[in-house]
């Protein structure tokens, strides 16, 4: 009863929030009939709203500023943040696209101790290319105001395998449901959509493509289809017929390492497979 309670006061706090945003639209736009009445630029395609709202804008793929003297430019880029991974500790971070007037465009990993300091943003672009920002601290404010609303709530998979949480067994590339039965691949960023929420496995994520050393046990970890008409069964036969006798002890201890988390819990120990022989013996 009090959770069904919590959850209708939480629905119409939610309502009564965006009635009041719809009124503030209304009369902001109500000031203005157009761009030019607002004193935007000529051929200014942006959102007329959010330009007054925040006081910032994007314009020719740049952004610029409002001041009582007009408006001005504050960058040589704009920028989008693709999610706002939520890692469970002081770690959160957001994955943002930056492309400036000349085509470059990068993808960074910003957290939020650079995103608020304005020395910490401009020196975290610089190391990712020709991106300059010339804004004050009050416009890089109104620019995490203007970015923010529309970012996506992500949760960070941190450890590959069961996910108690989301019901899902996690590999780098994608989460295998355990409901469905069934395989959803990450996007190019290493993103998830499943069960209203947004995940993020980096391993294979385009952003570390080319770095090698990242990422380098996950990167072995990854989900295939598998071969029609050959399941454990088929396998566990094949591997007898290799090694006879010896390939009991070993098949039993991969089954129980598939459970070796319940069994720790049950007896507080696992045993340790220990093979022995000369070279090439098969171990």
């Amino acid at each position: 009863h009090q959770l069904l309670k919590k959850q209708v006061k939480d629905f119409l706090a939610a309502q009564e929030a965006k009635r009041q945003a719809e009124i503030v639209k209304k009369k902001l736009e109500a000031q203005f009939a157009s761009t030019e009445e607002a004193g935007l630029p000529d051929g200014f395609k942006g959102n007329l709203h959010d330009a007054l709202k925040y006081g910032i804008y994007e314009h020719e793929g740049i952004y610029y500023t409002r001041g009582p003297k007009g408006d001005y430019p504050v960058s040589n880029f704009t920028m989008k943040i693709l999610y706002h991974v939520d890692t469970s500790d002081e770690q959160a971070f957001r994955l943002i696209a930056v492309k400036n007037v000349y085509g470059f465009e990068s993808f960074i990993n910003l957290n939020t101790d650079d995103f608020v300091s304005l020395g910490s943003f401009k020196k975290v672009l610089a190391r990712r290319g020709d991106y300059i920002f010339k804004g004050t601290d009050p416009d890089l404010s109104r620019l995490q105001e203007l970015l923010q609303k529309d970012e996506v709530k992500t949760a960070y998979v941190r450890t590959l395998g069961w996910h108690k949480r989301g019901k899902f067994y996690g590999f780098a590339n994608g989460i295998y449901c355990a409901d469905t039965s069934s395989f959803i691949p990450t996007d190019e960023y290493g993103m998830i959509h499943h069960k209203s929420k947004t995940w993020f496995i980096p391993a294979v994520s385009k952003m570390y493509i080319e770095k090698d050393d990242q990422f380098v046990n996950e990167k072995k970890f990854i989900y295939r289809e598998p071969v029609p008409n050959f399941g454990f069964k088929e396998w566990a036969a094949m591997f007898y017929k290799t090694y006879g006798q010896k390939a009991i002890p070993a098949i039993l201890f991969y089954i129980g390492s598939l459970y070796r988390d319940i069994i720790m819990k049950q007896i507080q120990r696992y045993p340790i497979l220990c093979l022995f022989g000369p070279p090439g013996s098969g171990k």
